[in-house]
């Protein structure tokens, strides 16, 4: 093995053969030419969610040299299962089949033409329940009295959408 070669160059080997006195007896013709591989991609930076909801979680990142495309592995904390998403392209993607009040850890992968660089820092991520929201209703109020009396009232309210009280 030769060590210590600089990367992406070209490189021209002949192999000579040399006898027991040291004489060279024969030589390589032509040479060959190797080119070293260029560096891989360096890890992914800066990994961060945009959103999260109770069905999906969104990140992004920076985006590296020589990274044809990227591989996201995410891992749910409490069984250990993983799921890999493969060939993105771009510094970001949208990661479904979650599940609210889980914790995920996330990784990203950079792909480059010859070899992978090493997993991002790890990013850990709950689902999130979804917000309640109460619609605005103009002209129909959200809640409704009856049998109004002087101490007692009878109250109706409209769903809210996501609201567990």
């Amino acid at each position: 093995m030769i060590q210590g070669v600089n990367t992406d160059t070209y490189f021209n080997i002949t192999i000579k053969a040399v006898n027991v006195l040291g004489e060279a007896t024969a030589e390589s013709f032509p040479p060959t030419m190797i080119k070293t591989l260029p560096p891989p991609p360096l890890a992914p930076i800066n990994l961060r969610t945009t959103s999260v909801g109770p069905s999906f979680i969104e990140i992004t990142w920076d985006l590296v040299s020589r990274a044809m495309y990227y591989v996201a592995t995410i891992t749910e904390e409490s069984t250990g299962s993983s799921h890999i998403l493969e060939n993105i392209h771009g510094n970001s993607t949208v990661i479904t089949r979650v599940q609210v009040a889980l914790f995920y850890t996330i990784t990203i992968t950079a792909v480059g033409e010859y070899e992978s660089s090493p997993p991002s820092e790890i990013l850990r991520v709950q689902a999130k329940f979804p917000t309640p929201v109460i619609r605005r209703n103009f002209g129909n109020s959200t809640i409704r009295a009856s049998n109004v009396t002087h101490s007692s009232m009878v109250l109706s309210v409209e769903r809210v959408d996501n609201a567990v009280s």
